[in-house]
């Protein structure tokens, strides 16, 4: 009861229920929104053109498929979601703390998206209310700019009605995902497509929308500064789907996960407590500005893209993608992934070492603390040096467990 429920247990293949449209459909609803164009206008504010951006875009996301398909072929083959899979390297007790981690940046997506949309609500209501609704625009500026940004407290209302659809759908677990995504995918295309026909009448058409010039060509005003600038926003960019790159088993399984302990916490109650959690953090902060949004995909790549790496590393390194499939359900001390109390000091280590390299870039970017700048180089590509050093540290600890053995 410790490590089962019905949302843990492994999906044979005659329950899956997602067809390639499915697939295509959940993908559609995780690009079609307000966060991934905020992260693409983000690269022009720093001064990108049109062509650097695109190239930006593309190669970060080149990058991370890799993962995430690596990743996705033990949900596929095994059936079992993301905190089943981690009990293989971290231990059955001590795969709570990847799952933990991944939980906590979900509520964090959670409430931006929940206040985006909010925020694409209240203005609309403003529009058609020519203005008399209180609160101001939907703004990426900074809320000092002005006194009656939303992304400050006094603004809180109009975020609060997007949760309670979000809730009851997900209380439907995978099911009312995939139905939602089935159905809207289409509505998001066309509605993209208007979108894209207002941008270019608003700006006057396609000329001025691609003809300015990059901020970093010569005479420019960041002329010779693209490379310190194009290196976070490529790891802001890999930051955005290194959560997906985690927890992509819980959609190749074809069923969604619930973590924390499976026989007293549902999904249901993990859909609760999220949406609770995700407006206590005040998500605001999270899109007050370019380099603040961007800043926070960096941070939570220090921990998640050594996770990553440590994952991976296990399933093709060490096990060679074999899993002992019961042993994944086992307490018994005697079983593979029991470890030592149910916690793998491998897996653990690993953890500490990937994120060692960039946590003092962080400490400088957030509390300040002084650093130096190959620190904040290094944490400029946080999931790149946590994803290699920390899946390069496990493996050679796990190979050498072996040999002893």
């Amino acid at each position: 009861p410790l490590l089962h429920s019905p949302d843990l247990s492994p999906v044979p293949p005659a329950q899956r229920t997602f067809s390639a449209w499915d697939m295509a459909a959940l993908w559609v609803g995780l690009v079609v929104s307000v966060s991934s164009w905020f992260l693409a206008g983000g690269l022009v504010d720093l001064g990108m053109s049109w062509q650097e951006g695109i190239l930006c875009v593309l190669l970060a996301n080149t990058i991370v498929l890799a993962p995430m398909v690596l990743m996705g072929h033990a949900g596929v083959k095994y059936g079992v979601p993301f905190p089943v899979l981690a009990r293989s390297s971290f231990g059955i007790r001590g795969a709570i703390l990847p799952a933990v981690l991944r939980g906590c940046v979900a509520a964090c997506w959670f409430g931006l998206n929940t206040w985006l949309g909010g925020a694409a609500i209240h203005q609309m209501a403003q529009t058609l209310a020519g203005g008399a609704l209180g609160g101001g625009a939907a703004s990426g500026r900074p809320c000092s700019a002005r006194p009656t940004c939303p992304h400050s407290p006094p603004a809180l209302a109009p975020s609060l009605p997007p949760p309670a659809p979000q809730v009851v759908i997900l209380l439907r677990g995978m099911e009312g995902i995939r139905l939602l995504e089935k159905y809207s995918a289409p509505v998001l295309i066309a509605l993209t497509a208007c979108l894209l026909v207002w941008a270019v009448g608003a700006a006057g058409g396609w000329g001025p929308m691609l003809s300015t010039p990059s901020m970093f060509a010569p005479g420019q005003p960041q002329a010779g500064r693209f490379w310190p600038v194009f290196l976070p926003s490529l790891s802001s960019q890999i930051g955005y789907w290194a959560t997906l790159a985690l927890n992509i088993p819980d959609f190749t399984r074809c069923v969604c996960v619930c973590v924390i302990s499976p026989g007293r916490f549902t999904f249901q109650g993990g859909a609760l407590l999220t949406s609770v959690v995700g407006l206590v953090i005040q998500p605001w902060h999270l899109v007050s500005s370019t380099s603040a949004f961007f800043n926070w995909l960096i941070a939570y790549s220090v921990l998640l893209g050594p996770i990553a790496g440590i994952l991976l590393a296990d399933y093709y390194w060490v096990r060679r993608r074999r899993l002992d499939l019961d042993a994944l359900y086992s307490t018994y001390p005697s079983a593979p992934y029991h470890y030592r109390g149910g916690w793998n000091p491998a897996a653990l280590a690993a953890l500490a070492a990937g994120a060692a390299p960039t946590l003092p870039g962080l400490l400088h970017v957030l509390p300040g603390t002084p650093a130096p700048r190959l620190c904040l180089h290094l944490y400029h590509a946080a999931w790149f040096v946590g994803f290699a050093v920390g899946g390069a540290v496990y493996a050679l600890l796990m190979r050498r467990h072996y040999r002893l053995q």
